[in-house]
């Protein structure tokens, strides 16, 4: 009986756990048969506007990747409207294909070359929108009545630009534009105005995204012209002016025959700058004040100019220290390089993406004027804290122009030809041979050794694409159009 009821038992035991098991592996079967959906697929939803000052999260799945490059233009038609389509070549497929058509003003690529950020018209309206470079995920992330710059954080978390009123081609209104500086965090889609101002451009993240570098003209209302770089720091959210024209110890220009107060005050004034002399200019002294590239956080190297024709002045300056104010930066602005410097003049110049080397390109600007007796050129490299420059190249003619710079490697043009040099002066290297009724737009080096440019033809408006090795031969041509305008924006992976 005992024996009995114990063979019950365990007979129940044992049905109960066959049970369990099926339930169990019913319940995980379930699971597995029904997903929950993803995550990372934008709706139709998403490529509409958001509710009005509202913004959306990005979606940002990342891209298979094959490790080939991309070479990204866009094209307009000059005969129809005015949509832009953006392309994508593939360099090792040879394959090109359409990204986004549409009324588009700005664009940018992200960091890791996976998405690209444009303003395109929408529902009556500018808006933001987010596409991946397979054509794949766009989305709308905000809209408003006009936007003037994109430009993605190191870290790829924000997207900064700046926000104006409705924009009126026929409007025939001058001066400075009001606009708002705005930052979108692109996992929340939390949107934040930072910073209000007239002409605000030129945006710039430090290498670790806690600053962001930008431009503004002065208050439309004031008298002044003053050029201005601030700086908006991001931990603490506040806006601070680091170089002005109206700050103690501002480099003076010799247009107006003022002194210089940079550290190479006795020899910033050139020959070439006689004809100033002759013809005094009226107004403010410079006309030009950007933050090139960041040297490291906390310091910037900055753009300073007078732009005019026949000739203009560019200098370069490494501001030490961007966290203190503008009237505290008497002793803080290094002079690096200028065309106007009488013993080392850089007619064009570029430091390297390390921040380690200034190259420069010294040439006549006035080659081919009357009376004008040719002068050699030369491309030169130092140290960018200082020391002696170093000849890489050098033609007695003087027809050698910098065109492009990527780590070690420099694109430059020598006569009707392009040529490829190393920052040690080694790999000399012949590219191609530019027709004689064209002029040519370099486009910075790919990381895989390819080089891009645009090839205008003078005489049948012709406009080319050409994508070639820098280990020589013959580029290709991936584009030949008589009625579009192209622009070459970069590449991705």
């Amino acid at each position: 009986m005992d024996m009995q009821r114990r063979s019950q038992r365990l007979c129940i035991i044992f049905s109960l756990l066959i049970l369990l098991c099926a339930c169990g592996q019913s319940e995980k079967e379930s699971r597995t048969a029904t997903p929950s959906p993803s995550p990372t697929a934008p709706t139709e939803a998403t490529q509409t506007c958001p509710t009005a000052g509202k913004a959306r999260a990005a979606v940002l799945p990342a891209m298979p990747t094959s490790g080939q490059e991309n070479l990204i233009y866009a094209s307009q038609s000059t005969t129809t409207d005015d949509t832009t389509t953006l392309q994508r070549y593939n360099v090792a497929t040879g394959k090109t294909r359409t990204l986004v058509k549409g009324k588009i003003t700005q664009r940018a690529i992200s960091p890791d070359g996976q998405w690209m950020a444009l303003t395109v018209v929408l529902q009556g309206q500018w808006a933001i929108q987010l596409i991946r470079m397979d054509g794949q995920q766009l989305q709308t992330l905000y809209c408003a009545s006009y936007f003037t710059a994109l430009h993605f954080s190191p870290d790829q978390h924000s997207l900064a630009f700046v926000q104006t009123g409705p924009y009126d081609p026929s409007a025939k209104t001058f001066g400075p534009v009001p606009g708002k500086l705005d930052i979108l965090d692109l996992a929340s889609g939390k949107l934040g105005v930072f910073y209000s101002g007239p002409d605000l451009a030129d945006l710039l993240f430090s290498p670790d995204a806690h600053s962001l570098a930008f431009t503004e003209a002065a208050n439309p209302n004031s008298a002044s012209n003053a050029l201005i770089i601030d700086i908006l720091d991001l931990t603490t959210g506040k806006v601070h002016a680091v170089m002005s024209d109206h700050q103690p110890g501002f480099p003076m220009s010799n247009h107006q025959g003022q002194a210089s107060t940079s550290q190479s005050s006795t020899r910033l004034l050139s020959s070439s700058l006689k004809w100033r002399a002759e013809r005094p200019l009226s107004g403010k002294a410079w006309n030009s004040l950007y933050p090139l590239q960041w040297a490291r956080n906390g310091s910037l190297f900055v753009s300073l100019g007078w732009l005019a024709t026949p000739s203009s002045t560019r200098r370069l300056y490494l501001l030490h220290d961007t966290g203190k104010e503008a009237a505290q930066q008497q002793g803080n602005l290094q002079y690096i390089a200028a065309n106007d410097d009488q013993q080392d003049p850089c007619e064009r110049f570029s430091v390297t993406s390390d921040n380690q080397y200034l190259v420069c390109n010294r040439y006549d600007p006035f080659a081919g004027y009357p009376g004008e007796q040719p002068t050699a050129a030369t491309i030169t490299v130092r140290p960018i804290t200082g020391g002696t420059f170093h000849t890489i190249y050098r033609d007695p003619q003087g027809d050698v122009y910098l065109e492009a710079l990527h780590d070690s490697t420099l694109l430059m043009t020598h006569s009707n030809t392009v040529w490829k040099i190393n920052l040690n002066g080694s790999g000399l290297t012949r590219l191609m041979t530019i027709p004689s009724n064209a002029s040519i737009d370099l486009v910075p080096i790919a990381s895989h050794a390819q080089y891009a440019l645009m090839l205008t033809h003078r005489n049948n408006d012709e406009n080319d694409v050409l994508i070639g090795s820098l280990n020589g031969g013959t580029p290709e041509t991936i584009v030949k159009t008589t009625n579009e305008t192209l622009d070459v924006i970069g590449w991705a992976s």
